[in-house]
């Protein structure tokens, strides 16, 4: 991958207003915070290119089962789809690669830091309607690391976004 430089500072400071704007709103939008985030870390990222990322989240959204359920069903099908059927994952050479930690190449590329995979479970998930997602809970069902990995105390239908699937 090309070297990632920083935006020319006059964008780089409407980067930090609009973070900071999108920060302080009523409900603050997590895909938009780590666009622009991404956009600090990468300056060829424009607003086409966030855009393209916030299509696709809307469009893995539309994969997603009508109302799968309660926590378990939203934990199975997110499971499914993100990491089955799509393939996104991560591994331990990701943590050496800046572009596992910008939302806009995880959602291209398919694999990334386990924070950045959890934005793309949480992304999805309440694009798809389900009205309980932070940072760290979708409907109840936490991304712990036990819960990531087989045999951990989540069951098979909690694994988190670690393993690798298929393509999507």
């Amino acid at each position: 991958m090309r070297p990632l430089l920083p935006p020319p500072p006059e964008r780089s400071a409407a980067l930090r207003r609009r973070f900071a704007a999108e920060a302080r709103a009523e409900r603050p939008d997590l895909a938009t915070l780590c666009l622009l985030v991404g956009a600090q870390a990468d300056g060829t990222l424009d607003e086409a290119g966030a855009d393209a990322a916030q299509a696709e989240l809307d469009r893995l959204a539309g994969l997603l089962p009508f109302r799968p359920g309660g926590a378990r069903a939203w934990a199975v099908a997110l499971r499914e789809l993100l990491g089955e059927r799509c393939g996104f994952h991560g591994s331990a050479a990701d943590y050496q690669r800046l572009e596992s930690s910008l939302l806009h190449t995880v959602v291209r590329r398919r694999r990334g830091l386990p924070i950045l995979l959890s934005v793309v479970w949480i992304e999805v998930a309440r694009r798809a309607g389900g009205r309980r997602c932070t940072a760290w809970r979708c409907r109840g069902t936490s991304w712990s690391a036990s819960a990531s990995r087989p045999g951990g105390h989540g069951g098979p239908g909690a694994r988190g976004p670690l393993r690798r699937g298929g393509g999507c």
